[in-house]
């Protein structure tokens, strides 16, 4: 990892702190979600960088992949819990990282639920190092969160990140495997990381479902960079691999066209809106980290 890559990496970290911080003190009941994905990817914008993924606004049972579509007019709501997950990008360095909160007046259950997945988000990485194994910090998760008497979302969890790449290499599950025969991969110094506990209002786990007419996240496939597919190579241009949203585009005739095409030809990726399958509450605490020496040092601050 060189010195310019690690400068970016870190002011990519801060940007996305920053900006959670910026709307930590706006949210409020009659809020528009279209609002908060536009402010946000903006504030990101003017600091020279770029989204890593649109912003994500999922509220109660939704879990990830909620981004406003174009004329969107979702508002939050007293008694709400919402979860705002988002990155920062310079020069392929990437960033991610979420907060739920609460909006107005909420119930105990899902004021504790939400301090329940923040300190399994701190227990775990005040243990990571490098010869750490995946499933070391998955069982850190999922038993924090029994301590509170949560389950846990199986499906979702952490990952590795590198550039230009938001997820790649390494999956971090919010649960442990059972499979003893099956050791998982070990944590090495410079890796990059995103850990992110989902943990549910229930005492059980779950996983999620997912709606394929609710999908506003899509990405270009690595399959799809063929000279003749002119409207493909103008999007990865502007976004890489990286997550777009399909507001961003709504003037883009000829990608609307042909959407459900490229999707069948896997030349794009969709992200459905996921939900978790009983309709329970998610809460979702994320962040960046950097595995050192004997440590892992958050990257995704505003210190």
């Amino acid at each position: 990892m060189n010195k310019e890559f690690l400068r970016n990496l870190k002011l990519a970290g801060r940007i996305a702190a920053r900006a959670l911080k910026v709307i930590s003190s706006k949210i409020k009941p009659g809020m528009k979600v279209i609002e908060i994905c536009e402010s946000l990817e903006r504030f990101i914008r003017k600091q020279d960088a770029m989204p890593s993924f649109p912003v994500n606004v999922s509220i109660n049972e939704i879990a990830a992949h909620y981004t406003s579509p174009y004329g969107d007019r979702t508002i939050l709501r007293n008694g709400d819990i919402v979860k705002i997950d988002l990155g920062a990008c310079i020069a392929g360095a990437l960033s991610d990282t979420a907060k739920t909160f609460p909006v107005g007046s909420v119930d105990k259950k899902y004021i504790e639920l939400i301090r329940a997945s923040e300190a399994a988000l701190s227990a775990a990485i005040s243990e990571i190092k490098p010869g750490m194994r995946v499933d070391d910090i998955s069982k850190i998760i999922w038993k924090t969160a029994r301590d509170f008497g949560f389950g846990v979302l199986t499906d979702l969890g952490g990952h590795g990140i590198s550039i230009w790449r938001l997820h790649t290499g390494i999956f971090i599950p919010n649960k442990p495997s059972s499979n003893i025969l099956r050791k998982s991969p070990k944590l090495k110094k410079g890796m990059i990381l995103a850990i992110e506990p989902f943990l549910v209002a229930s005492e059980k786990d779950s996983s999620t479902l997912f709606n394929p007419n609710k999908t506003y996240i899509f990405s270009i496939s690595s399959n799809s960079l063929n000279p003749k597919e002119t409207t493909l190579i103008r999007l990865y241009r502007k976004y890489r691999l990286l997550p777009f949203a399909i507001r961003w585009e709504f003037r883009n005739s000829k990608l609307k066209q042909n959407l459900a095409n490229y999707i069948s030809r896997k030349l794009i990726i969709p992200y459905p809106v996921l939900i978790e399958k009983n309709r329970n509450w998610v809460a979702q605490s994320e962040h960046t980290i950097l595995v050192k020496d004997s440590s892992a040092e958050i990257l995704t601050t505003s210190n």
